[in-house]
């Protein structure tokens, strides 16, 4: 299962890709991202693989917080 709670992440220059952004996906279930270009679902597909820390919030992969851990514990 992967949890997702109140993600936020913003490049450089301020401008927020991610805000308050909460996403829960059970065991077994299947997730298509979908949307217009720049939008942020490659950042959010990095802030879930720890290529980038988000600003705030949490990613709970089976009820283990990976913000902040090595990509090798993922």
């Amino acid at each position: 299962m992967i949890e997702i709670k109140k993600l936020s992440f913003s490049y450089l220059k301020g401008m927020k890709v991610l805000d308050d952004i909460d996403l829960n996906i059970g065991t077994g279930e299947c997730l298509a991202l979908i949307g217009p270009s720049g939008v942020g679902k490659s950042t959010l597909l990095k802030c879930l693989n720890g290529l980038l820390k988000p600003a705030s919030g949490s990613i709970q992969i089976n009820q283990k917080e990976i913000i902040g851990i090595s990509e090798k514990e993922i």
